[in-house]
């Protein structure tokens, strides 16, 4: 193979992303929002409240857990998961979940 297939190769992997490389939160975070959609909101609370620890500087999980805390009627939490996240990450824009949450 000559390096212009090397080259294109290396890229393509690098765009698409290398099969089993993604972060080890993201797997906890999606079977988390699995317990979340099936209704079992407090487990979901309790998971997410152990992935925020496990990762403090993940704004992802934080958005999450406002969710989830808000979605529990638990506003207080919701509000200090939504300021910490803006602390971490002033721009955050990935809305995902009900958007009226993001209004």
């Amino acid at each position: 193979m000559n390096n212009t297939g090397i080259v294109l190769i290396t890229l393509l992997l690098l765009f698409i992303g290398l099969p089993g490389c993604h972060e080890a939160w993201e797997s906890d975070l999606k079977e988390t929002v699995a317990v979340f959609n099936e209704g079992k909101t407090e487990e979901a609370e309790k998971e997410i409240t152990t992935l925020v620890k496990k990762y403090p500087n993940n704004p992802q999980l934080f958005y999450f857990s406002a969710y989830v805390h808000f979605k529990n009627n638990k506003y207080q939490q919701a509000l200090d998961d939504s300021m910490h996240l803006l602390q971490l990450k002033r721009d955050y824009n990935d809305v995902v979940g009900d958007v009226k949450f993001s209004n």
